[in-house]
């Protein structure tokens, strides 16, 4: 941080210096002393904007925080949903490493049972990465041919023609509209070909926010 307010501050004294950073060097001074005191940058008092003039210094600190519990598998549904006392404000995500060693030597079929008998809903990986997704503000949409099905990951209010350019950026120039059906409808009618002769498939133009789990098949020309 030093280095970056001393690099800034030689900027000062160039004849077609930039007023716009500023800002930047003040931001940066304030998180700084912030630091010598022992303050995260979580829990440094900044604004939304001062947050942005730090995004490219890419502080650890800043980043949302996911708290993971090992803890003895039959204690993980009881301590699940507990708060968390002090810290940085983040998720609580309770697993257990011995189960999770365990899972992994079994296939998907058996890894369901096997939690279903322990009263557990889901893994502890699929825990870390839901929560994950969550405090980063992400949905899943996803693509489905003969050959495939692949999850997308895009941020919440994304809408259909950026949503497509994170397929191709062809996608994007030349989106017209995009067909979707929620993943949940696909799978109770049984395939798309059905879901598409019963009219269940949505034609969704240019402003359509993605939701997660939609299922996409984009119209584009370029």
């Amino acid at each position: 941080m030093n280095k970056r307010i001393e690099g800034l501050e030689r900027q000062r004294k160039d004849s077609n210096f930039n007023k716009e950073i500023l800002p930047k060097i003040e931001t940066l001074r304030k998180a700084l002393e912030g630091f010598n005191q022992g303050v995260l940058a979580a829990t440094q008092k900044l604004s939304a904007e001062e947050k942005i003039l730090l995004t490219d210094s890419n502080l650890l600190t800043l980043k949302p925080f996911i708290y993971v519990l090992n803890s003895d598998e039959s204690q993980v549904s009881e301590l699940e949903g507990r708060p968390l006392v002090g810290g940085v404000a983040g998720p609580l995500v309770v697993i257990s490493a011995k189960l999770e060693a365990e899972l992994s030597s079994l296939n998907e079929s058996e890894q369901s049972e096997f939690l279903k008998e322990l009263g557990i809903k889901e893994s502890g990986l699929d825990k870390v990465v839901r929560s994950a997704f969550e405090s980063l503000n992400l949905i899943t949409y996803l693509t489905a041919g003969p050959k495939e099905v692949r999850a997308w990951p895009i941020g919440k209010g994304t809408q259909a023609p950026q949503a497509a350019g994170k397929i191709h950026s062809d996608f994007e120039r030349g989106f017209i509209a995009a067909d979707v059906i929620a993943t949940e409808d696909l799978l109770s009618i049984g395939s798309y070909k059905k879901a598409k002769e019963s009219g269940k498939i949505r034609l969704e133009g240019k402003t359509y926010e993605v939701k997660d789990g939609d299922v996409i098949e984009f119209r584009f020309s370029v």
